[in-house]
């Protein structure tokens, strides 16, 4: 084998079980999360020359997102916990090093915590808002408030959700 290759192949070692493990936790079934950490893999097979090292980890996550919402595109299939797995975005957003290990256990932890810090407006609003690209227009008139308004309620949300991700995250790794 050449270099080149000898890297990819070190590069595919480094990675795959972190990428397999965020595919898993989207997923359900076993095969199906292996089938698209393949597919992340493949795609830097082709993208093997535009993709600068420093960047790697980086780019392997955001493709592994990108596969992720495709696989649930192309199969048809429904998340069951799609809000949850939106939260979990956030965590893993959230830490310095998206590879530091949580288990899944201390994942459910931070969303039971952080969900049941809200009230019962910010979890409707969180259902209605977060996860998806919100219909300001809809959530404004369910919640008799202007399209103004409704949009800084959002966005007071996901600071106040990010601000206990971050506090979680600080007590678990400090």
């Amino acid at each position: 084998m050449n270099g080149k290759s000898d890297n990819l192949n070190e590069i595919i070692e480094q990675y795959y079980s972190d990428i397999y493990k965020y595919c898993r936790r989207r997923i359900d079934n076993v095969n199906d999360a292996y089938d698209v950490t393949q597919d992340v893999f493949l795609a830097l097979c082709e993208s093997w020359e535009t993709v600068a090292p420093e960047k790697m980890q980086a780019w392997l996550l955001r493709v592994a997102k990108f596969k992720v919402d495709d696989f649930y595109r192309e199969t048809g299939k429904i998340r069951k916990n799609f809000i949850l797995d939106e939260l979990d975005e956030q965590i893993h957003g959230a830490l310095t090093n998206p590879f530091d290990e949580l288990s899944d256990a201390e994942i459910d932890e931070i969303k039971a915590n952080i969900l049941g810090a809200l009230d019962a407006d910010e979890l409707l609003l969180y259902h209605g808002a977060i996860g998806k690209k919100p219909d300001y227009t809809a959530l404004s008139a369910e919640n008799n408030v202007s399209e103004a308004t409704m949009r800084q309620r959002v966005s007071r949300l996901k600071l106040k959700l990010m601000k206990s991700i971050r506090g979680f995250l600080s007590a678990i790794f400090l």
